[in-house]
């Protein structure tokens, strides 16, 4: 709801709702244990770039996502919904797969793994790996 607001408040100047809800799901991990540590601002702008890359986008649009993303904090009930809306998505099985992947570099951008970490990537699990056909 957080990143609805920024959006709908011209904060959050994204106009790919798939990459809004892909950065909701990245920040909050990045997030979940408390800090937000350089190494893992630097991996959230490259996730945005390979998700550029993947699933199309333009230099404005990487600019803008990356300058903003960071300023994304959601809740852990954004992270479920984005996940939800992320395996109902057109590509949802390149997606799923995307997300699971973005989700493991942001855990271990920061070289430490957290309990809360641990949690959260399990639930990411649960919800993805199936639908990305790695069950």
């Amino acid at each position: 709801e957080h990143c609805i607001a920024l959006h709908n408040s011209g904060a959050l100047k994204i106009e790919d709702v798939v990459l809004t809800r892909m950065i909701r799901v990245v920040t909050f991990m990045a997030r979940c244990d408390g800090e937000f540590h350089s190494l893992e601002k630097g991996a959230l702008a490259d996730t945005i770039g390979r998700y550029m890359r993947y699933f199309g986008g333009d230099d404005a649009a990487y600019e803008c996502a990356v300058k903003e993303a960071p300023r994304v904090a959601p809740s852990g009930e954004d992270f479920l919904k984005a996940l939800r809306y992320l395996t109902r998505a057109p590509d949802a099985k390149a997606l799923c797969g995307f997300a699971l992947d973005a989700c493991a570099e942001m855990v271990d951008a920061d070289g430490r793994m957290a309990d809360e970490e641990i949690r959260w990537g399990l639930e990411v699990s649960n919800l993805l790996k199936r639908k990305a056909g790695r069950s």
